[in-house]
């Protein structure tokens, strides 16, 4: 789970591999190099086999290497751990920074989770809640660079000492597309920024509260 950080400072978080909001010369064979630089090549290529063609339609919007990138991303072997710790390093990859664009803009093709307005619910475990917590000011604004897996149901939140409860605008259901289908879990794409609007602490558990920002 990401550390507080100011929104800004990284205004182009996928340099190198987008200009205006669009990749460029990504395709099929393109995106399976960058993956196998993240999974190893036997490994991206077995994965690889499972879509065909990746520069035909897997779905309706979906693309066959857009496919690919969720099926990395959500295999049990936990890539998106070395996703995720790479965005929020100083100095991400260049293959993760392309995954994350492809990923990103896969996820923008779905229709946005818009029930219960959008709430969402997410736990993490941390040697100190409180001390967890007060990194988190009420009023602030943080950016997430990883990407944020949240259930749409408080119960079925991974377990933890903090829960993060927010109000999504940009979550998408991916069960369909997951490797392993999880149909209580959304995702929210990488780069997004929320305000925090409650934090409570009480009995080494921590409640924070955050709003999404368009």
């Amino acid at each position: 789970m990401p550390s507080v950080l100011f929104a800004g400072g990284m205004s182009c978080w996928t340099p190198g591999c987008c200009r205006g909001g669009k990749l460029i010369g990504m395709n099929g064979e393109a995106f399976l190099e960058c993956v196998a630089k993240i999974v190893g090549r036997e490994t991206a290529e077995r994965y690889a086999k499972r879509f065909g063609d990746l520069d035909k339609p897997h779905t309706e919007t979906i693309l066959g290497y857009e496919a690919l990138a969720f099926y990395v991303y959500s295999t049990g072997v936990a890539w998106h751990d070395h996703i995720n710790g790479s965005l929020w390093s100083e100095n991400p990859s260049r293959e993760v920074l392309q995954f994350a664009g492809v990923l990103n803009r896969a996820l923008g093709k779905l229709p946005p989770y818009v029930l219960n307005d959008g709430l969402l619910f997410r736990g993490y475990k941390t040697l100190d809640a409180e001390a967890f917590a007060a990194r988190y000011e009420v009023g602030q604004v943080v950016r997430f660079h990883g990407f944020t897996s949240a259930a749409f149901r408080e119960e079925d939140a991974f377990y933890g000492n903090v829960l993060f409860t927010i109000k999504a605008l940009t979550a998408r259901r991916i069960w369909f597309l997951a490797a392993d289908y999880e149909e209580n879990e959304v995702l929210i794409p990488a780069g997004q920024s929320f305000q925090i609007v409650d934090v409570t602490v009480s009995h080494g558990r921590a409640a924070i509260f955050l709003d999404e920002l368009p």
